[in-house]
């Protein structure tokens, strides 16, 4: 991880203990623990047409790099990949790890402030912490006039994450989050419809 990358994790480290889904305490002691998952959006929104009729059309991530590169802050190619980051179980934050084709090393850009996620309320949690249900909003608040608020019905499935060193975490190692909310698509008003998932947790 490079240096931006680091100051995001301790920022984000204050944040995790506020997120309902936590599974323990973070004190001054504790190792950080970061993990990531690959996130997919996969929306169909129906965009109002001048004429008074609409479109349906379909929004995935591809969508969102672009709306993130419409900003003028962010310059990613199609291969960059969407991972949500969590620290130490905290409420996960949306970064953007570009591909080897443009850096020797992988590159990782937090995206957060654009692509953010919050939880209003806290969630509710089955036995065990083993299943997990929660509303999550999603809002992308980007360029080139492509934009929603999507509110999600998120659930989220724990299991053991590999240490590395012959330990386990328990995290949330996949989620569905299916929802609705409004928007633009190229500058027209939309309605969004559809499902943001995120899977391949993982030590990071």
């Amino acid at each position: 991880m490079n240096g931006e990358t680091m100051k995001t994790l301790f920022k984000k480290t204050i944040a995790a203990v506020g997120f309902s889904v936590c599974f323990f305490t973070v004190t001054a002691q504790e190792q950080i623990y970061t993990t990531v998952k690959d996130a997919f959006f996969v929306f169909t929104a129906i965009v109002q047409k001048p004429d008074g009729g609409t479109n349906r059309v379909r929004i995935t991530n591809k969508d969102v790099l672009a709306a993130l590169n419409a900003t003028g802050e962010f310059n990613f190619d199609n291969h960059a990949k969407l991972l949500l980051r969590s620290v130490n179980g905290g409420l996960p934050f949306f970064v953007l790890r570009e591909s080897t084709r443009n850096v020797a090393t992988n590159s990782e850009v937090d995206v957060s402030d654009t692509l953010t996620l919050v939880e209003p309320d806290d969630a509710v949690h089955g036995r065990n912490q083993r299943v997990n249900w929660g509303i999550w909003n999603y809002t992308l608040t980007a360029g080139g006039g492509t934009d929603f608020t999507f509110w999600g019905f998120t659930t989220l499935h724990t299991g053991a994450v590999p240490t590395g060193n012959g330990g386990k975490l328990l995290r949330a190692v996949n989620l569905n989050s299916i929802g609705s909310g409004p928007g633009h698509v190229d500058g027209s008003i939309a309605q969004f419809s559809g499902r943001v998932t995120a899977n391949h947790a993982r030590l990071d």
